[in-house]
């Protein structure tokens, strides 16, 4: 008798293979991250910007792979929009289906995790669910970490004592921890399925007072040398980030300014 052998089976790989929140990332995933990285003004910025892209394809992959009976639209996500990715790097208004997907990215796993305000205090980029995707650039892959829905956020902030809720950092950030977030990607399938996007109530947009958007505008005229070198966080206050963040005309017109080259600011003002 014959004895076979099999080859060494390495015990990581075939825990990877079993991982159904895993995807392989194209190089042309890449690519289109690294070209959008370079739309960015400010160079501090470009990197999570290139995660987010990432994520965001990635996340698209994923579904493919997954479901065939989904309809999945990245194409209006804020990422893509560089005068909105140049100020927060998460991918709001993503669609599935009749929901609204915002992805949040990360390339380290950590017990907490630095989340944009405006994905959920800003009603034109709230969404039903947030998904946490963790980019592992140098093995090209992307993995589903958790996601919570918007609902789950807020009552996570009622029921916590006053003391404890999460507070806007001065960088226009939340520290939300990882234990708010639901592991299982499957449920997370399950919802996208079954459950109607009118059970999750998002926040309506109400318009700014026309006098308070002025003074920001007078205010950010003042700062127009520092657009390019300084985030904006560094410069505005919160109330100031709110208003501003529901303000497209604002937005782009910082975009403009932060993207012009200094010698054409230099020969615009002689």
């Amino acid at each position: 008798m014959i004895k076979q052998t099999t080859p060494d089976l390495d015990f990581t790989d075939l825990l990877d293979s079993l991982n159904e929140t895993r995807t392989e990332l194209l190089p042309e995933h890449f690519q289109k991250a690294a070209q959008l990285s370079q739309s960015i003004p400010l160079s501090q910025q470009r990197w999570q910007v290139y995660l987010c892209a990432l994520g965001v394809l990635g996340f698209e992959e994923w579904l493919k792979q997954r479901v065939d009976d989904l309809e999945v639209d990245i194409d209006l996500a804020s990422i893509w929009q560089p005068a909105y990715a140049n100020l927060f790097s998460a991918a709001s208004n993503i669609r599935v289906g009749k929901f609204k997907i915002c992805l949040l990215t990360a390339s380290n796993f950590t017990n907490e995790h630095s989340v944009p305000f405006a994905v959920f205090n800003i009603p034109d980029f709230a969404a039903h669910f947030y998904v946490l995707m963790q980019v592992n650039e140098e093995q090209n892959q992307v993995e589903i970490s958790g996601f919570i829905n918007y609902e789950q956020f807020c009552n996570y902030q009622a029921s916590t004592q006053a003391s404890a809720k999460l507070q806007i950092n001065p960088d226009w950030t939340y520290n939300i921890p990882q234990t708010w977030f639901n592991p299982d990607a499957n449920t997370l399938l399950l919802n996208l399925r079954c459950l109607d996007a009118n059970a999750i109530q998002l926040p309506v947009a109400t318009s700014a007072i026309e006098n308070d958007i002025k003074l920001l505008q007078q205010k950010l005229i003042k700062l127009k040398s520092q657009l390019q070198t300084r985030h904006l966080w560094e410069l505005l206050t919160i109330p100031e980030a709110k208003i501003l963040l529901s303000n497209p005309d604002l937005i782009n017109w910082i975009y403009k300014i932060s993207s012009t080259s200094p010698l054409h600011l230099l020969i615009n003002v002689g």
